[in-house]
């Protein structure tokens, strides 16, 4: 030291020695157990010398742990320095406070900066739980502390220290505490230390001995990316406990770090698995080490905080503390895209966001500082940015869908997706996992899950969005695929059945089966000229022949040739040979129940396919409706021969198509469809004046708006009438003036 320093350092040893005359009193003992056993974990202080170390702009440091003491050495190139102490507290407040007197004081610090967060004296005090003459040896000093303040020259310098180092000597010389207690503890911290280098700046090496064993602690930067205003680390921290020395463990973090206005340096870490995944980790926050202040996060979090005075929490209500906390929240959002850039974001990127929003407190709380503000701008983020993992890159939330079952989104594709929704934008996100699945196992994932995608599908959805469109744009490779997939399920298959999920011959997308269930499609016969038939594509493969079989799909019975082969050709009208048809509609209908013939009826009953002959063209053979003809009775004839244009069926030629043993079959049959073996009875309406020519009061209801009046009359009675009465004096005389056939038959044979 030169003659200036040496008259601070001795006026300073004067001061403290008056200061711990002080201290030695019985009230006030208790002022220096209170500022020693701040910590509570034992051997704190390893922490403050390693920042301290940083503070001097070491690159490494050593430890040396013997029986009876404690070394720490480090190569920083700020030295100590000694100011006056008649001026400590200004020099205190502008932080030209010299580190010895720091180093002797109890409240002073050479520290004014948030980004030094703690006081070199406050810290530094905790070796006293071990000694009681702490030694330091610098290039420009040697001294000892005595009576937990007073500094003491050291004429000798140490010969353990190395050229350009400050060397610290613990004596385990407490009064309190055995020495072996004293190396038990000192060697447990050195062994577990938690990331000791990762936060601090300049120092990289932190190497320790213990009984011949040797430890070490090392940062290495891999690369180094910076991303707007963010610098992203790969930082390589390797750990040698002192165990077996080819046992070191190394973690991999990407660190990134950016600076506030303030000048403040924080930082959001990520740690990598094996595989170089990201993995959670739940260390508490860090202020360059380790706090125990409990996160709720599964990354690491850094920055200069206002800590409490054991160094153990985050001060609550600090306004500091506040904005630190939003600073890193938003840093944690934006990496999140820097991590999509590495290739770190997939289905597991929920290990690290948290999405639980219940494990936070409220962010006014002034009792415990919250973390909250991480939960809302990650959300935000993801709900914003284009980082939802989907198969073939990342999405927005508004293009994001979720299958209910990972097996949907390996089997509809990103692109068969977009066709279904209809949103070429759209895609599958974590595919991995199911909704169903997350419901059950993890709720709150699955409601945050969807608050940021459009919308979740599950297998009703998707098989409900197909379109004919869809399934002919699809190969056939994938079609096997997709019918692989609904046949795995009974209620997949109850969906498909009328859906159009098959190629017909043509290459069309037709149902199996209407919403009737009555079968659309059939496998291919000999003869499958006017049916819908599976493509012959399809039944290459075994499984999908299976599953189409399986589904009921089979070649055409005569029920389906009626329906979909016969039926429809009556809806044209062109020219068809009735006769086999009558056969086949005649044979479904002896065979099926009751209820399909009533519904099989009521189709045929507006088919022209019932042959029939007039009375006055008994040559010319027509076809028509069954509930227009008459069956051909001798009696029926004689009753409309004078009406020529009444059709009876051709009974015997359908008599001979069905054979005589049928004949009641076939009664029965054409009698079903409305032909009738007796005068049909119509209504007709009357004028008011033809009504009371037949009698003058006719019943009525009061609520009919207007009174109408109607007559029944027998089918072909009017032309027996008119052909009875057909002498033309008769006719003149009389028939003209009765207008109605009810009229004629009155006057003929009497009311």
């Amino acid at each position: 030291m030169n003659e200036q320093e040496a008259i601070y350092f001795d006026a300073l040893s004067r001061d403290r020695a008056e200061s711990a005359d002080t201290l030695d009193k019985p009230s006030m003992r208790g002022v220096r157990t209170s500022v020693v056993e701040k910590y509570s974990d034992q051997a704190h202080f390893i922490y403050e010398l390693l920042q301290n170390a940083d503070d001097a702009g070491a690159t490494s440091a050593r430890f040396v742990l013997r029986d009876d003491e404690l070394r720490f050495a480090h190569d920083g190139t700020r030295r100590f320095t000694v100011s006056n102490p008649a001026t400590e507290d200004g020099d205190s407040q502008n932080g030209t406070l010299g580190d010895i007197n720091a180093i002797t004081s109890i409240a002073s610090s050479n520290k004014t900066a948030e980004s030094k967060i703690g006081k070199f004296g406050v810290g530094f005090k905790a070796v006293f739980q071990y000694t009681q003459t702490p030694s330091v040896y610098d290039p420009n000093f040697r001294f000892k502390i005595e009576r937990f303040i007073v500094p003491v020259r050291i004429d000798a310098d140490h010969s353990e220290r190395q050229p350009e180092e400050t060397l610290f000597v613990f004596p385990f010389d407490h009064p309190e505490r055995h020495q072996a207690e004293a190396y038990d503890d000192i060697y447990d911290k050195l062994r577990s230390l938690a990331y000791p280098v990762l936060y601090l700046t300049n120092l990289k090496v932190v190497s320790f001995e213990c009984s011949g064993q040797l430890g070490l602690y090392s940062k290495r930067v891999e690369k180094e990316i910076e991303l707007s205003n963010t610098m992203a680390q790969l930082v390589t921290l390797s750990q040698a406990n002192g165990g077996d020395q080819d046992d070191v463990l190394e973690d991999k973090i990407w660190l990134c770090t950016r600076t506030s206005e303030g000048g403040h340096t924080y930082s959001v870490g990520f740690l990598l698995s094996d595989d170089g995944k990201l993995e959670s980790t739940n260390q508490p926050a860090s202020c360059f080490f380790s706090t125990k202040e409990a996160t709720g996060l599964n990354f690491l979090i850094h920055a200069p905080f206002l800590l409490t005075d054991s160094r153990e929490g985050i001060k609550a209500g600090e306004q500091h503390n506040r904005d630190m906390i939003q600073l890193l929240a938003k840093l944690a959002a934006d990496t999140l895209t820097c991590l999509k850039t590495l290739g770190l974001v997939d289905d597991r990127i929920f290990d690290i966001v948290p999405y639980d929003e219940s494990k936070f407190g409220d962010v006014d709380s002034r009792n415990r500082i919250s973390f909250k503000p991480f939960y809302t701008a990650m959300k935000e983020a993801m709900a914003r940015e284009p980082l939802l993992p989907s198969s073939d890159g990342f999405v927005t939330a508004e293009y994001a869908y979720w299958a209910s079952v990972p097996e949907i989104a390996a089997v509809f594709s990103n692109e068969r997706l977009a066709a279904l929704c209809d949103d070429e934008n759209a895609k599958w996100v974590f595919t991995s996992f199911g909704r169903d699945e997350r419901i059950r196992s993890n709720p709150r994932l699955a409601a945050y899950i969807d608050a940021i995608t459009k919308d979740w599908y599950d297998h009703d959805d998707v098989i409900g969005y197909i379109t004919e469109d869809f399934i002919e744009a699809q190969p056939v490779e994938w079609l096997h695929q997709f019918y692989k997939y609904v046949a795995e399920a009974s209620s997949r298959i109850k969906l498909i059945r009328i859906k159009p999920v098959f190629l017909s011959q043509d290459g069309k997308a037709v149902p199996a089966f209407d919403d009737k269930d009555q079968a659309v499609l059939f496998l291919p016969t000999g003869d499958s000229s006017g049916y819908e038939t599976v493509n012959s594509a399809l039944l290459e493969n075994e499984e999908t022949a299976a599953f189409i079989k399986q589904l009921g799909i089979t070649p055409p019975s005569l029920k389906d040739e009626i329906y979909n082969k016969l039926l429809p050709q009556y809806q044209d009208d062109v020219d068809i040979n009735t006769g086999p048809h009558f056969k086949k509609f005649f044979q479904y209908y002896k065979e099926c129940s009751q209820t399909e013939a009533k519904s099989f009826v009521a189709l045929l009953k507006d088919c022209e396919f019932v042959l029939y002959r007039s009375v006055g063209e008994s040559e010319q053979v027509y076809r028509g409706k069954a509930d227009t003809l008459y069956f051909p009775q001798e009696s029926l004839r004689q009753w409309f021969a004078y009406k020529p244009n009444t059709r009876f069926v051709e009974w015997e030629e359908y008599l001979n198509l069905v054979g005589l043993s049928n004949q009641e079959d076939l009664r029965s049959f054409l009698f079903a469809l409305g032909v009738k073996d007796e005068p049909k009875i119509f209504s007709r309406e009357l004028s008011e004046q033809d009504a009371s020519q037949i009698k003058q009061t006719w019943p009525y209801s009061s609520r009919d708006w207007v009174r109408k009046w109607t007559e029944p009359y027998i089918d072909g009675c009017q032309e027996i009438i008119e052909h009875a009465t057909s002498d033309d004096s008769f006719a003149a005389c009389t028939m003209g003036r009765l207008s109605s056939p009810r009229m004629k038959l009155v006057w003929l044979f009497g009311e």
